[in-house]
Parts: structure tokens; C-alpha cells; sequence
């Protein structure tokens, strides 16, 4: 059943993250992950979806989305510096590729787009996999994004 994110899911769904996703925000802690998730799910915005799909509260996969990309990690990293730059440090030592790619975000070329809607992350927890669920999800977001945009 999908249904809105809550605080109860949250540590699922940074563990979900961590384990399933390869993105940049992995290479951070399940703390790291867990205070952004955290950060959005309090911010309630209208430009921001966040669905879980779960079976007997235990949570199998998530749909994050925005229609506010260019807002989306600035407003977290602006209320959150020290402990940004704090785990940031700690993932450049734990895990030295990271600095590849965050120099690359540095330095890469910016394009410029008027769309700011992105699905942002989408997981399924691997031992799922075949069940339709991402379809689901993402169909989730489909209906969001005409609702927010029509």
C-alpha cells in the first residue's frame, strides 16, 4: 500500500537508501540520510513528494520528488552547515572516490532548465524486485506531477 511518508518510516527509509541506492548521498552516514529525509518530511511543502510503499508497516520501497530542484539540497544545507561540512569530511576520508565526484559537482558545467520537477529517488528493496512496485511508485509520481503542474 503506498500512503504518505511519516517520521515512523524514516529509519527504513534511510537504510533502504543506503543499501539499495547508488547515488552521491549514499557515500554519506544513515544518519546523514536519515536528518535529510527528515528535514523534507517536516517541511510538508506542496513541491515535494514523498510515498512509501509498505506491506504490514514494514516499508519495501519509497518514491522523493520535487518540483523545487533547485531548492531541494540548498535548503537542507543551509540549515544544516556544520553538520553538512561535519559529514561531508567524514565521507571524503571514509570513502576517497567521493571526492571525484564532488569536485566533478563543483567544477561540471551547469545547465540551465526551466524544470525544476525531478523525480529524485526512487528505491524498491532488491529482495522485492519483480512485483510491480516500482511501477506503482512511479505511476505515484505520475499523478503528482499532473496535479502539481496542471
Amino acid at each position: 500500500m503506498i500512503t504518505d511518508s511519516d517520521e515512523k518510516y524514516l529509519k527504513q527509509v534511510s537504510q533502504l537508501h543506503k543499501k539499495n541506492l547508488p547515488s552521491i548521498i549514499s557515500f554519506y552516514s544513515e544518519e546523514f540520510i536519515h536528518k535529510f529525509y527528515r528535514f523534507h518530511l517536516t517541511k510538508k511543502s506542496e513541491k515535494t513528494i514523498f510515498k512509501v510503499f509498505q506491506e504490514e508497516e514494514k516499508l519495501i520501497g519509497f518514491v522523493f520528488g520535487t518540483y523545487e530542484l533547485n531548492k531541494l539540497f540548498d535548503d537542507f544545507i543551509n540549515e544544516n552547515k556544520t553538520f553538512f561540512i561535519t559529514e561531508t569530511l567524514k565521507s571524503l576520508i571514509a570513502h576517497p572516490i567521493y571526492f571525484v565526484h564532488f569536485i566533478g559537482k563543483i567544477f561540471c558545467k551547469k545547465t540551465s532548465s526551466n524544470c525544476q520537477t525531478q523525480l529524485v529517488y526512487i528505491v524498491v528493496d532488491s529482495k522485492k524486485n519483480g512485483r510491480g512496485i516500482g511501477k506503482k511508485l512511479i505511476e505515484c509520481f505520475e499523478e503528482w506531477v499532473n496535479i502539481i503542474v496542471y
